[in-house]
């Protein structure tokens, strides 16, 4: 970078000097740098495959699991939506780059309560108070997912913002109206308010959370919503009427949707996305 010309010399001096002041300043740290990490994934041939056969699978068991639905067979959805959280899990991890942190185990630990949740209201047909324990674990989840919103939400900015908070009552009164029409007991419809304040708690911290990019934002919201719109037909269903076999199916399809979207949502960007944006506020920072 020296050269004979003085001014020269003195421009790249201070560009160097910069560009190393980013670099402590912003928190670029190895991995980013281009410098392996050992805890973050491979990214070989032989770990994309490994990625590919998982992914197929989880994609297998919600394939199988709409047609036990639609074929009414009741071993198939059973087992294979028995094997869609599990393997959801799985995928979750596959494809999470860098260090695993909190929230890897928040996400994980929701996906256990609805795998939980899933078992026992696949054999609430058996004794109705399996229905009610699986609400109670899926409440679980929603609570795991509202943390994962707040640990996410935009800084120096409140979720308790009228636009938020309308959405959020619009999705509560959706999903209560149904609620106060079912043929349920005083006390079970109470729990299930309380279950309908979760979910819109769900959809007011979806909207208040920072967004890794809009792209993943907007999916993030997407599930939250779906969440409302999978138990307002599961009400119906069970509660209210018998529904045809093609609104009972879609139940299920939206259910897995909503999954799909929260976790997809919370994967965290790549090393090299976010080396890009540390290189960006870098490049501003020294203007």
């Amino acid at each position: 970078f020296f050269f004979n010309d003085t001014a020269t010399t003195e421009i790249y001096t201070r560009s160097l000097v910069g560009s190393v002041r980013c670099v402590q300043e912003t928190g670029i740290n190895a991995e980013y740098m281009g410098i392996p990490n050992p805890l973050m994934k491979a990214t070989s041939g032989k770990a994309f495959a490994a990625k590919a056969v998982w992914l197929s699978l989880y994609l297998a068991s919600i394939i199988l699991s709409l047609l036990g639905y639609w074929l009414e067979h009741f071993v198939l959805v059973v087992v294979f939506k028995s094997l869609y959280m599990p393997l959801i899990c799985v995928v979750l991890y596959m494809n999470w780059e860098g260090t695993i942190t909190f929230d890897f185990y928040l996400i994980q630990f929701a996906f256990v309560c609805a795998w939980i949740g899933d078992v026992l209201i696949a054999f609430s047909g058996f004794n109705a108070t399996y229905f009610v324990l699986g609400g109670y674990f899926f409440g679980f989840q929603h609570i795991a997912y509202i943390w994962a919103n707040l640990r996410a939400k935009k800084k120096n900015s409140s979720i308790l913002m009228p636009p938020n908070w309308g959405i959020a009552l619009l999705g509560y009164f959706f999903i209560y109206s149904i609620i106060y029409l079912a043929n349920m007991g005083i006390a079970l419809k109470m729990q299930a308010g309380l279950y309908a304040f979760v979910l819109a708690t769900v959809l007011l911290t979806a909207c208040g959370r920072e967004a890794k990019t809009r792209f993943k934002y907007w999916i993030v919201v997407l599930g939250a919503t779906l969440f409302l719109v999978s138990d307002f037909l599961l009400i119906i269903e069970t509660y209210v009427q018998s529904v045809p076999r093609e609104i009972g199916s879609s139940v299920l399809f939206i259910y897995y949707v909503a999954q799909a979207c929260i976790c997809y949502g919370n994967l965290p960007d790549s090393h090299m996305s976010q080396c890009h944006k540390d290189l960006i506020h870098c490049e501003i920072s020294s203007k």
